[in-house]
C-alpha cells in the first residue's frame, strides 16, 4: 500500500536588517611603507605617478636625465665597431701570412706580431663590452621602479629636482601588507 502524501506547512518570509551586536573602532594601516630612492644621481626629468595612485610591482615611477650616459654609450659603441674592423683586418692578414709561411715567403716574426696584435684586440673588445654593460646598468638604475605593488603615499621630489644616490624620492605603501588594529 502506498504512503499518503506528506503534510507541508508554509510561512511568510520577511526581509529585515540584522542589528550589530557590538560596535568596534579600529584602524587599517599599512604594514610595509618604503621610502624609495635611485642608486644613481641625476636630474628628475619625468615623474610617472601621483600621490594616491596605485602601482604594480615593476611599474616605472620616475626617470633621471641620461643624456650623458647615452653619449658615453654611443662613443663606446663606435670604439667597439673600430676594434671589430681591426680584428677583421688582422684576421685576413694572419691568413695571408699563414699561406706565405707555407711557401717560405714571409717571416715567422711578422706572423706572430699579427697574432699577438689580434689577441690584444680581443682583450680590448672584451673590456669595451664590459664597459657597455656597465653603462647599460647605469641607464637602468636611472629609472626608479616599484619594488612591490602599492599606493604612492607621497612624492618627496618633483621634476627638475636633483636626486642624489639614496635620497628618497617617493614613499610607497604595500597594498598586500595591511594591519588591522
Amino acid at each position: 500500500q502506498e504512503q499518503p502524501p506528506a503534510r507541508i506547512t508554509t510561512a511568510t518570509i520577511s526581509e529585515a536588517q540584522a542589528a550589530p551586536s557590538a560596535a568596534l573602532v579600529g584602524i587599517v594601516d599599512f604594514d610595509r611603507i618604503s621610502s624609495l630612492a635611485t642608486e644613481t644621481s641625476g636630474l628628475i626629468v619625468k615623474q610617472h605617478v601621483d600621490e594616491g595612485q596605485e602601482v604594480a610591482q615593476g611599474d616605472l615611477l620616475l626617470e633621471l636625465n641620461t643624456d650623458l650616459l647615452e653619449k658615453d654609450r654611443a662613443i663606446k659603441q663606435r670604439g667597439l665597431e673600430q676594434i671589430q674592423a681591426e680584428l677583421r683586418k688582422l684576421s685576413a692578414q694572419r691568413k695571408r701570412y699563414e699561406k706565405l709561411i707555407k711557401q717560405d715567403s714571409a717571416s715567422r716574426q711578422a706572423y706572430e706580431e699579427a697574432l699577438y696584435d689580434q689577441q690584444a684586440l680581443f682583450a680590448q673588445l672584451a673590456a669595451i663590452k664590459l664597459e657597455l654593460e656597465r653603462i647599460d646598468l647605469r641607464l637602468e638604475k636611472s629609472k626608479l621602479r616599484a619594488p612591490f605593488a602599492g599606493i604612492v603615499l607621497e612624492r618627496l621630489k618633483n621634476e627638475g629636482d636633483w636626486l642624489a644616490p639614496g635620497d628618497p624620492a617617493l614613499r610607497l605603501a604595500s597594498t598586500e601588507h595591511v594591519v588591522v588594529k
